[in-house]
């Protein structure tokens, strides 16, 4: 589902997704790096380096790899409440210059057994771009579903 963000005049991404493991577990899977290195991109895409520690204020960069060449996505954690919400920055480095900045969140809520999570990507330029990472989204958020399933 897409919006468009009436604060900021841009479209925004929604997706929910519920997932068979207990929100802590799914919370990890995004907070922890040793977790999140092992299923993080789209099908096709391998994480190559990261530096990922989900604190308030730390910064991060994310090197993945795929059939088309090197992609380098850097950001900032911005509110980390653990087993509930995560929030940071979104933006592809290329020449070592980020360009468009957007924000992600993530909130991840019980339902029952399971877990649902809705992520917003909010602030994305346009049309094209929404479309371009609700595809990504989708092959990361499968491969995290397959991932839980191990």
């Amino acid at each position: 589902m897409n919006t468009q963000n009436p604060v900021t005049g841009t479209d925004d991404l929604v997706i929910t997704r519920t997932f068979s493991a207990p929100r802590s577990r799914v919370f990890a899977a995004f907070a922890d790096k040793s977790r999140f290195i092992r299923w993080w991109g789209p099908p096709g895409v391998s994480v190559d380096e990261a530096i990922w520690t989900a604190t308030p204020g730390d910064d991060f960069r994310v090197v993945m790899r795929g059939q088309e060449g090197t992609y380098i996505l850097v950001g900032r954690f911005i509110a980390v409440e653990p087993d509930h919400r995560l929030v940071f920055s979104w933006a592809w480095e290329t020449d070592g210059v980020p360009g468009h900045e957007s924000e992600v969140t993530l909130t991840f809520d019980d339902n029952g057994p399971q877990t649902r999570m809705t992520l917003v990507h909010s602030g994305l330029p346009d049309t094209d771009a929404v479309e371009k990472h609700t595809e990504g989204w989708a092959g990361c958020l499968d491969r995290l579903t397959a991932f839980l399933d191990t």
